[in-house]
């Protein structure tokens, strides 16, 4: 009889364990789940609606449609325009890469600059952060051969170098808010 007792006892036990681990389980997974609701609050600021997306991209391809004759104008290629859409959900607050994807959008719809539109600009876009998107808008500004320089490091009593130690150095020109030496944002 007692080894029976004892057969329903252990049966019962995970179930007993679980029921009593549960509410701590629960309490513990909140309290973690805030911390991580707390780091990400920030962020929702980033993630505009479609209202917010629609007055920024409004107003921006009205700004650059007054260069382009209106017989010029047309509608954008959805396969551009919607990823360029929803990109600017989480980045239309980066004034460079806003830029970017609006002078792409406005492209994309006049007829003399469509063929120079591909979809996959969409995405190069999206791969940049601040610092590549300012690179990026100073190289295509800049008329001419860019002159690039990486600097090969010796080490001293030996005859060995280290090649691609540093990052390319670009002569001639300045990043504002950025110090090459420092390769950080100031």
């Amino acid at each position: 009889m007692e080894e029976e007792v004892i057969k329903e006892a252990s049966k019962l036990l995970p179930e007993v364990y679980k029921d009593l681990a549960q509410p701590a389980t629960k309490e513990i997974g909140n309290v973690l789940g805030r911390s991580a609701k707390a780091l990400l609050v920030p962020i929702r600021g980033f993630l505009w609606g479609w209202e917010k997306i629609e007055q920024v991209v409004t107003e921006g391809v009205e700004k650059r449609f007054e260069k382009i004759p209106e017989e010029k104008r047309k509608t954008p290629e959805p396969e551009i325009a919607v990823p360029l859409m929803q990109a600017l959900t989480y980045t239309a607050q980066n004034e460079t890469l806003r830029e970017m994807y609006l002078n792409l959008l406005a492209n994309s719809m006049n007829t003399d600059k469509e063929k120079d539109v591909h979809p996959s600009f969409v995405e190069l876009i999206k791969q940049m952060n601040c610092l590549d998107a300012k690179v990026f808008n100073k190289l295509s500004i800049a008329i001419g051969y860019q002159k690039a320089i990486n600097p090969n490091i010796s080490i001293l009593g030996k005859n060995e170098f280290f090649v691609n130690a540093t990052p390319e150095w670009f002569l001639g020109w300045t990043i504002e808010e950025y110090n090459i030496l420092m390769s950080q944002l100031v």
